[in-house]
């Protein structure tokens, strides 16, 4: 294997991965910067607590940097940290750069490998400590992440790569290192309820900093269809696994509030972001998917919201329109109400054709509706 070159400390590279490694522990925004933007003198980057302008040129030249250190990896060793602090810079630069991900990735499951071998052993002590070194190096990694997808970069926020390794971090390796505790009970009797309690809230707070990271990658980039189907496999997982049985307890009283949260969380970004027809079009999938399918009065109520956002500010935007024209009708009397004041109500806009459109679906959608209502 060749040996990794030797970088000066006043190299762009050395300057990224020192700021990468000391920051380690935190969330940085990082701003690519033109040409235009002074520096100070004997300065490559500019940084303000945890704020980091990288210029363009800096940025390529430590990517040059990186990538050969990369190109001397042995491919029978994945713990590498001069190897891995490389991939940083690398996947800054090029957030498409697979290998360098797969790198990424390939040490994490190395390391969930290990785990489960000492579980299938019942060795519960050595299990436990490596878990917890394990999650320490998991929320490092979330932190890598977030500091590239949240950030105000162009290209990365949208990175069809960066969102599926984030997926694959969080569906083959957080939620499996938990849900061992919280579905293994056969396999490791040894867990008590308070740790099955603190892997349930972690759970929870897992899903909503994940909405959260979305929630700004699509501002940060709008339109950013990659970010909200990150979240809509994520929500599957949830959905298809065992865990959410456990959510569903009434004993940890978490699922409730996730249901009643989430949905309305993501409505009050969509009316933030009315004319992002990406994050309308999650939440068409969110009031057809089954989170929601055990409260039907959570669907009617995000509906009946959108209807009256649109008469208080007579919003015309297709995005908005074509969800109201997606989404479920109930036959319930409040609904049924609700639709004849609006179709009141939007007689008085100046219409356009997607907006005529979507009132002539509903006005048959209700006719249907008082036709069945009839006939029962």
């Amino acid at each position: 294997m060749p040996d990794v070159p030797k970088i000066p400390s006043t190299s762009p590279y050395k300057v990224l991965s020192d700021v990468f490694e000391k920051n380690k522990d935190s969330i940085l925004e990082i701003e690519v910067l033109g040409s235009e933007v002074p520096l100070p003198e004997g300065q490559l980057i500019l940084q303000d607590g945890l704020c980091v302008g990288i210029p363009k040129k800096v940025l390529a030249k430590a990517f040059v940097e990186a990538r050969a250190i990369f190109m001397t990896r042995n491919h029978e060793r994945v713990e590498n940290e001069a190897i891995l602090a490389a991939t940083k810079v690398i996947l800054l630069f090029d957030p498409e750069y697979l290998t360098a991900s797969n790198y990424r990735k390939e040490r994490f499951a190395v390391c969930a490998g290990r785990l489960g071998e000492l579980t299938e052993r019942r060795e519960t002590v050595n299990s436990c400590r490596d878990t917890e070194m394990v999650d320490q190096e998991l929320m490092l990694e979330m932190n890598f992440l977030d500091s590239i997808l949240t950030s105000p970069l162009h290209r990365q926020t949208k990175s069809p790569t960066l969102w599926y390794h984030r997926f694959w971090i969080v569906s083959s390796t957080i939620l499996p290192l938990h849900s061992t505790t919280l579905l293994g009970t056969g396999s490791r009797p040894d867990f008590h309820e308070t740790k099955k309690r603190r892997d349930l809230q972690q759970m929870k707070d897992l899903l909503e900093r994940e909405m959260a990271v979305v929630f700004k990658a699509a501002e940060r980039h709008p339109h950013n269809y990659y970010a909200w189907q990150y979240l809509r496999r994520l929500l599957e997982v949830f959905t298809d696994e065992e865990l959410p049985e456990y959510f569903a307890t009434q004993k940890f009283n978490v699922s409730l509030k996730i249901r009643s949260e989430l949905p309305i969380a993501v409505l009050s970004w969509c009316l933030a972001n009315p004319s992002d027809a990406s994050g309308w079009s999650f939440l068409t999938y969110f009031v057809y998917s089954r989170w929601l399918a055990p409260t039907p009065e959570k669907t009617d109520e995000i509906i009946l919201h959108v209807m009256q956002f649109i008469m208080n500010v007579r919003w015309m935007g297709e995005a908005v329109w074509t969800f109201l024209k997606l989404a479920p009708r109930q036959s319930t009397e409040r609904f049924r109400d609700a639709i004849l004041e609006f179709g009141r109500a939007v007689q008085q806009f100046e219409s356009s054709r997607h907006v005529e459109k979507a009132i002539a679906w509903m006005e048959k959608d209700h006719s249907d509706v008082q036709m069945s209502s009839a006939a029962l």
